[in-house]
Formats: C-alpha cells, sequence, structure tokens
C-alpha cells in the first residue's frame, strides 16, 4: 500500500499471490500448473469518521486457471474482475 505525501486522501495497493503447482489425488497422478495472480487497486478516503471509496482490479494479469482444494477437488480462477466498494461511517 502506498499514500503519496502531497495526496493523503488517496492510496494505492497492489497483492501478488502465488500458486505453486499441486497434486490432485492422493497418489500423485494429476497435476496441476502453479501461477501468479496480481491484483491492484485505488483507495480515496473521505471525510472524517473514515469513510472511503476504493476500485479493485483483481487478477490484472488475467489467470484463467485450475487450482487444486484440500478437499481433493478442483476450484476455478476467476479471469479478470473489477469492483467497486463504498465504504460509509455513520
Amino acid at each position: 500500500s502506498y499514500t503519496p505525501a502531497t495526496q493523503p486522501k488517496w492510496s494505492f495497493d497492489s497483492q501478488i499471490r502465488h500458486f505453486g503447482p499441486r497434486y490432485l489425488d492422493r497418489d500423485n497422478q494429476i497435476q496441476v500448473d502453479g501461477f501468479t495472480v496480481l491484483d491492484l487497486g485505488l483507495r480515496y478516503r473521505y471525510g472524517s469518521k473514515g469513510s472511503n471509496l476504493r476500485l479493485q482490479w483483481l487478477n490484472a494479469t488475467q489467470q484463467s486457471q485450475w487450482i487444486a482444494l484440500p478437499s481433493q477437488s478442483l476450484g476455478f480462477i476467476r479471469p479478470s474482475t473489477y469492483r467497486l466498494l463504498l465504504t460509509h461511517r455513520f
């Protein structure tokens, strides 16, 4: 997370998540590939009580990938998604 000194109401953030290759079954017969996901965000703080408006770009690297879950099933990492969040404190 980074907040410019000249613009304290604005901040930028990023997150990198790496998933290594994983085996899907107990016998180590089926393996899914590893991949890396990058998330980016922009936040504007307003008001005196900590309210904010946040824009996120999830999976900015546009990875469409299967991931092995602990239940020996597959989960799907969705392609790029945008999310806009408004938080207002009363």
